[in-house]
């Protein structure tokens, strides 16, 4: 979890990210559910309604290392 974290705090691989980190809540929120943890698993709720909110966001991802990777991809000519 903490190499996902460290991933969108810098913006590389942000997608990937997003999508690995949200599958991880996906499975973590079923454990807890059926341990039927309650408090626990409201918050591993809350965290994958912010990456859902993440991912919905991610089209207007201007400054991370992803989109100067690719501006400096268009730059370069053949």
């Amino acid at each position: 979890m903490a190499i996902l974290g460290f991933l969108l705090l810098l913006g590389f691989c942000t997608r990937l990210a997003l999508v690995t980190g949200s599958l991880l809540i996906l499975a973590l929120t079923f454990g807890t559910a059926l341990r039927q943890d309650w408090s626990t698993a409201g918050v591993q709720l809350i965290d994958a309604a912010v990456y859902a909110a993440l991912l919905a966001l991610d089209r207007w991802n201007d400054y991370s290392l992803d989109q100067l990777f690719s501006l400096s991809r268009s730059r370069v000519g053949p």
